[in-house]
C-alpha cells in the first residue's frame, strides 16, 4: 500500500485546526486520505486504490465532518430541528490557498451524477463558510467568500475510466488532461476558479504533482 503523503501547506494545517477547536477533535478523527475518501460504501468499493502502488495524500474527509457539524448545531446553537447536510467526500489545500473540492463517482457519468453534483455544489460551499464563521477564524482573508470560492475553489469530480469510456477519451484529448463537461462551465467564474472530471489516473497525477 502507497505511503500516505503529508499536507503540510499553512492553509491545510490552519483549517485542520479550525476543527479542531470548533468541534474538539483529534487528528485522526479529522485527517483521512485520498483513497479513504472515495469509499464507495454501497459496493465495498474504493474507486481510488493503492494495490498497485498508487499514491495516497493527506485530506480532510469533508462529508464526515457534517454529522459532527449537525451534533453542533443541536447542541452549542440549541437548532434541535436542524438536520444534516451534505458535503463533498474530500478536501486538500495546496501552497497557494487553493482549496480543492473532491467529489467521488464510483457510477456511469450521467443526469442524477450532474444532479448530485449540483447540489453538493451549493450544499458544500454553505458548510465550509458556515463552519469558517462560527469557529471565528479568518481562512479566508481579505475577501468575501465568494469571491474567494470564485478564485481559490477548484471543484472535481472522480468517475470510474471502467465505467466511462467515452469521459476517459475526452479527458485524454484534453489539454493537460483538463477536462471541462459543458455542463459544468457555468459554475466557472460564478461558484468556483475551476471545474474538471477526472478518472483513478487523472487523480494519480494530481497527487503527483500537488504541492
Amino acid at each position: 500500500m502507497a505511503e500516505i503523503i503529508k499536507n503540510n501547506t499553512e492553509y491545510f494545517k490552519n483549517f485542520h485546526e479550525m476543527l479542531h477547536d470548533l468541534f474538539n477533535l483529534k487528528e485522526k478523527e479529522i485527517v483521512s486520505d485520498m483513497r479513504t475518501a472515495s469509499y464507495d460504501d454501497e459496493n465495498d468499493f474504493y474507486l481510488y486504490n493503492n494495490e498497485n502502488n498508487l499514491m495516497n495524500m493527506e485530506v480532510v474527509k469533508l462529508d464526515d465532518m457534517t454529522e459532527y457539524f449537525s451534533h453542533y448545531m443541536q447542541q452549542e446553537r440549541s437548532l434541535r430541528n436542524f438536520t444534516q447536510t451534505q458535503a463533498v467526500d474530500a478536501i486538500c489545500i495546496n501552497n497557494k490557498n487553493d482549496w480543492f473540492f473532491i467529489e467521488f463517482k464510483n457510477r456511469k457519468y450521467d443526469s442524477d451524477v450532474i444532479s448530485d453534483v449540483k447540489k453538493k455544489i451549493f450544499k458544500s460551499l454553505w458548510f465550509v463558510s458556515s463552519m469558517n464563521s462560527f469557529a471565528g477564524t479568518n481562512l479566508f482573508p481579505d475577501m468575501d467568500f465568494a469571491d474567494f470560492a470564485r478564485q481559490h475553489i477548484i471543484y472535481i469530480v472522480v468517475i470510474s475510466r471502467e465505467k466511462n469510456p467515452t469521459e476517459y477519451h475526452r479527458i485524454h484529448q484534453s489539454n493537460n488532461n483538463l477536462y471541462t463537461p459543458d455542463n459544468f462551465k457555468k459554475y466557472i467564474g460564478y461558484y468556483f476558479k475551476d471545474m474538471y472530471l477526472f478518472t483513478e489516473q487523472e487523480t494519480y497525477k494530481f497527487i503527483k504533482n500537488f504541492n
